[in-house]
């Protein structure tokens, strides 16, 4: 029997309706069991059943979530009908269908914005230490992006006032977009700009002021295609480093680890720990790279916290570092918010700088922390949801760290490490006599312009040329800092050193000069000028360094050619972290040309372009002679593991984000990769089918199937002249996880505008939406784009292993990811929403 289903073709979302099978025709009554069953339609224009559980009976109710609004779905109601004889197998037969597209439910708005500080007692109490969090509570809103903005209030009463406060909007903005429970939330570290928002706050004062006070009040406005439609009510009071108003003998408090907060001894039998009732931190401890915990450490090594939780997954959490002292402690370190990954994590960690060994030194002469500290862990939890309780802190057990002291009080120094075998240079120190040994080597193999080595007129001296010098230069010294820096960024093995080694011996004129060029020569990114191991050079490497290490060597640059210490670890950062990337696998494969290209000149296509090619040449090979490399290396033919274990996002064992995958004239060879070589999109060859790719670069594909992204590209595009251009990416990653190749690894293809010759570009499809969410390319007459279609979770897992695919065989790191949008005019939010959904699977 046919019949009709009754009920609202378009409901509203959040409503539950009814819907009820009627007869249909000469049929006057129903006498049959039925099963309902609902279709959403896909992109591709076919139906995925997401029923689950059908419902019975003749009449039923639905009620769509926000998520569904404006989506297409096909009600379908069959009849049940038993078996004629004992034993049969029952049949159904489709009884009626309906089309339904939910509509909104309200009038699209702002209803609630808020500023908190999230973990703490007082939400509206904060440091400048803290990250705020900023939620926009939205009605009919979702998948809309909303735009927040802090301002500090010198206004009367709640709200925002735009007249009083329109000099204190910060010029950062901070951008959201609603998910499905109708809230947009950002999160605002407010210590990236402290002294910006410092400045601005002392700026301006509330009418009838004198000075800012104790605290600095802070609000957030929330603001839709350019428009403010709420602000939050309550500001958040952060306190004031600059106030004044104590008596100048009576200085204000140092700030001290909260009360409430799990804190934790570092290092081997610590004292007595009060036991958190919950059981959400359990334990807290400084390790190394290699994972082994520690109890003594020294100025300029790099230590890791590792956090032991339980039931904290996918919460947030900061930790602090605190210098331990009988009265108050002092702070020394905060981490950044932490997203808890694991019950036992491991965070990236930070190096023991000079400047933070200072922070807990009390007294600023000769007091008992100027040479030796003791640190100690508090855990925050950022988590409204999360409790966190007190732990015991006991002096016994703290972690010390030690500052090397001057010639003239120093201790007799340990005796350096003896290798492990009497032959090899992985993983174990060089001594001082051992480098002297190689210096002298690199200068007997090296030659001026008229033909004599450098040994002729240096013989084993250190440093002593150029403008800025070291006041220390012994080959203890020396050999102190490089062995501190091998360990802090992974030159671990013979012939990591040889390059590292080679290198540094050309940059500095053969251990000669710590500064570039002659106090006389002046350079247009002066005071930026080279200095270091490894030259450091122009402003924007000495910021990035200042964020690392902690030294200012922005506002005094020197102290990268006048402190050893600081010229060493600077070189080391450049190795790991510089722009185009890690050094090491390129020394790993002994490529001469490639270390000394991305030391001297990147972008060198042949050696003749890098400035003395034939000296790193030789100043390297003499180093093998030294370390008898390879004879003698222990490492050599050994595949390493790496340093830290990565797992599929896919949960495959086998998978190109984890192997060596082959690549066979362009194209991966892999069972995660479909080849469908679409020849026209390809113009010309990259210089260098290795080095010259300098970035990941993300598109979607504004349709629904890999088939039709692959017919675009065939089909190219009108240009001006009347012909066919043919533009698309190098990979296209379905909504069903499969990764199709499209073009070959060694060609250009135009996906990018200023990039294409620099970049490999991945398709991932997806449509752009509407205000309606309805799919739209934005051209005349359609409406204009608003957002972008989520991936499925196949989709971000497939696309965020070819990424790291991609990243590991062109030794890039995670920076250089990038989204279409940014590099090149195109819709808001294309790659970024591709990013958004794979950076947690990175």
């Amino acid at each position: 029997m046919t019949g009709n289903i009754a009920g609202d073709q378009n409901p509203r979302v959040g409503t539950a309706c009814s819907y009820e099978i009627k007869p249909s025709g000469l049929s006057l009554v129903l006498n049959g069991d039925y099963k309902w069953y609902l279709f959403k339609k896909q992109k591709n224009g076919s139906w995925k059943d997401i029923t689950g559980k059908p419902k019975t009976g003749e009449k039923v109710t639905y009620k769509f979530g926000e998520i569904a609004l404006g989506i297409e779905f096909q009600m379908k109601v069959y009849e049940i009908k038993k078996g004629l004889l004992t034993g049969f197998p029952s049949t159904r037969e489709l009884a009626g269908s309906l089309i339904i597209i939910p509509i909104s439910n309200k009038v699209p708005k702002i209803d609630k914005v808020v500023l908190f500080n999230r973990g703490v007692k007082d939400f509206n109490k904060a440091s400048y230490h803290d990250t705020l969090i900023a939620q926009a509570h939205c009605i009919a809103m979702f998948n809309k992006e909303i735009e927040f903005h802090l301002w500090e209030d010198d206004a009367p009463g709640k709200g925002h006032d735009a007249n009083i406060n329109k000099n204190n909007r910060h010029t950062r903005s901070y951008k959201a977009r609603v998910n499905e429970k109708g809230i947009a939330e950002v999160s605002i570290p407010l210590m990236s700009d402290e002294k910006i928002l410092r400045q601005m706050a002392n700026q301006f004062l509330m009418k009838g002021d004198r000075n800012e006070g104790a605290n600095h009040e802070y609000y957030v406005t929330a603001t839709y295609s350019g428009q403010i439609l709420g602000a939050s009510q309550v500001n958040v009071d952060v306190a004031n480093p600059d106030y004044k108003g104590q008596p100048q003998n009576q200085p204000q408090p140092k700030p001290q680890p909260e009360k409430h907060t799990p804190k934790f001894p570092a290092g081997q039998g610590g004292g007595p720990k009060q036991p958190d009732t919950k059981g959400n931190i359990i334990e807290a401890v400084f390790i190394d790279n290699k994972g082994n915990e520690l109890s003594k450490v020294a100025v300029g090594d790099k230590v890791r916290v590792r956090i032991h939780s339980k039931n904290m997954v996918g919460k947030h959490i900061q930790y602090v570092i605190w210098e331990s002292d009988s009265v108050f402690h002092d702070e020394v370190y905060r981490s950044r918010m932490i997203k808890i990954p694991a019950d036992i994590c491991d965070t990236s960690g930070f190096v023991i700088t000079k400047a933070i060994f200072e922070k807990g030194t009390g007294s600023p002469i000769g007091g008992p922390d100027s040479y030796t500290q003791n640190y100690f862990i508090e855990i925050i939890s950022k988590d409204l949801s999360a409790e966190s309780q007190k732990f015991g802190v006991n002096s016994d057990g703290l972690m010390e760290v030690e500052k090397v002291r001057s010639a003239v009080v120093v201790q007799k120094q340990p005796e350096p490490e003896k290798p492990t075998n009497g032959k090899c240079f992985c993983n174990r120190k060089i001594t001082g006599e051992e480098l002297k040994e190689m210096v002298i080597a690199m200068r007997k193999a090296t030659f001026d312009e008229a033909g004599e080595n450098f040994y002729k007129w240096n013989k084993d001296t250190l440093f002593t040329g150029g403008h800025e010098q070291f006041t220390i230069k012994t080959y203890e010294k020396f050999a102190e800092v490089l062995n501190k820096t091998f360990e802090s960024y992974d030159i671990n093995t013979c012939i990591r050193k040889i390059h590292f080694l080679g290198q540094c011996y050309h940059e500095t004129g053969s251990f000669v000069k710590s500064v570039e060029g002659k106090k006389s020569q002046e350079y247009w990114y002066d005071p930026y000028r080279g200095r270091g191991f490894i030259h450091l050079t122009l402003l924007g490497n000495y910021q990035k360094f200042k964020d690392n290490s902690g030294y200012d060597v922005v506002n005094t640059p020197k102290l990268v050619s006048t402190n050893i210490e600081i010229a060493a670890m600077s070189s080391g950062w450049y190795w790991k972290y510089n722009d185009i990337g890690d050094i090491n696998p390129f020394a790993d494969k002994d490529s001469i040309f490639d270390t000394s290209r991305l030391v001297n000149k990147p972008n060198a296509t042949k050696s003749s372009s890098i400035i003395g090619y034939n000296q790193r040449i030789n100043a390297i090979n003499a180093l093998k002679i030294v370390f008898k490399y390879p004879q003698e290396c222990v490492s050599l033919g050994n595949k390493e593991d790496a340093k830290e274990k990565t797992t599929c996002p896919s949960g495959l064992k086998s998978c190109i984000c984890l192997d060596k995958f082959t690549v066979e004239n362009g194209f991966i060879k892999h069972s995660r990769i479909v080849e469908n070589h679409v020849s026209v999109i390809e113009h010309g060859t990259f210089k260098d089918p290795k080095t010259s790719v300098q970035k990941i670069i993300l598109h979607r594909t504004a349709g629904g199937t890999t088939q039709a992204c692959i017919n675009a590209f065939k089909g190219g595009r009108k240009n001006k002249k009347g012909g066919i251009d043919h533009y698309g990416t190098h990979f296209v990653v379905g909504k069903n996880g499969i990764i199709t190749q499209t073009a070959n690894l060694t060609k250009v293809t135009w996906h990018c505008a200023g990039w294409n010759s620099k970049s490999i570009g991945i398709e991932v499809v997806g449509f752009a939406i509407d205000k309606d969410g309805k799919p739209t390319l934005g051209l005349k007459g359609q409406n204009p784009v608003v957002g972008w279609e989520n991936l499925t979770e196949e989709q971000a897992k497939s696309a965020a292993c070819l990424v790291k695919a991609l990243l590991n065989y062109y030794n890039l790191d995670k920076s250089k990811i990038d989204c279409h949008e940014h590099l090149a005019p195109k819709e808001a939010g294309e790659g970024q929403i591709v990013y958004n959904a794979i950076k947690g699977y990175l």
